[in-house]
C-alpha cells in the first residue's frame, strides 16, 4: 500500500468537533485496512483569502492538519470523500508522500544527514563490489586479480580528483 499524507484545512472551531473528524478519519481508514502513521497540528494560520466551508460560512483563521497513512487508492478516495463532506473542512489536499521524504519528517537535521552518509556509503560499497565482481575473471590466478583491483581503485581515486 502506498503511503499518502492528507493535508486537512480545517476551520479553527471546538476541540469536540476536531476530534470527531479525526475519529472519522480513523475509522475510515482502519475499516478500509489501512495504516495511520501519525497526525500532526502544522498550526493555526491567516489564510490568504477566505475561504468557504461546506455550510458556506467564510473563513479568515484555519488549522491545518497532516494525516500519513498507509491506504490502497480507492480506499484514500473514500476517506477523502468522508473529510471533505465534514462540516468543519475547507479543504483537502492529498498526495503520495515519498520513502525519503516520510524518514525527512521523522528526523531532526543531524540524524537526516547521518542516515543520507551512511546510506551513500553503503550504495559505494554496493557498486565497487558489483563492478570488482564484473573485472575479476575466476580463471586467472590471484596476483591477476588483485592487479585488476589495483587498477580499479586508482581510476576511481582519479576520477574523485577530478570533481
Amino acid at each position: 500500500m502506498p503511503l499518502y499524507e492528507m493535508i486537512i484545512i480545517c476551520r479553527l472551531g471546538e476541540t469536540q468537533a476536531m476530534s470527531n473528524l479525526m475519529k472519522e478519519i480513523v475509522v475510515s481508514v482502519y475499516q478500509e485496512g489501512g495504516v495511520i502513521r501519525r497526525f500532526v497540528n502544522l498550526g493555526d494560520r491567516i489564510a490568504r483569502k477566505n475561504m468557504r466551508t461546506n455550510d458556506k460560512s467564510y473563513h479568515n483563521l484555519v488549522r491545518y492538519i497532516s494525516v500519513e497513512m498507509d491506504i490502497n487508492p480507492k480506499s484514500r478516495q473514500s476517506t477523502e470523500k468522508i473529510v471533505r463532506n465534514h462540516p468543519e473542512t475547507v479543504n483537502v489536499l492529498c498526495h503520495i508522500l515519498k520513502e525519503k521524504d516520510y524518514y525527512k519528517n521523522m528526523m531532526d537535521k543531524e540524524s537526516w544527514r547521518n542516515f543520507l552518509i551512511e546510506k551513500d556509503i553503503e550504495d559505494y560499497k554496493e557498486g565497487t563490489t558489483n563492478i570488482l565482481a564484473d573485472g575479476l575473471d575466476l580463471s586467472t590466478n590471484v596476483s591477476d586479480n588483485k592487479l585488476i583491483n589495483e587498477k580499479y581503485l586508482s581510476e576511481k581515486l582519479d576520477e574523485n580528483k577530478m570533481i
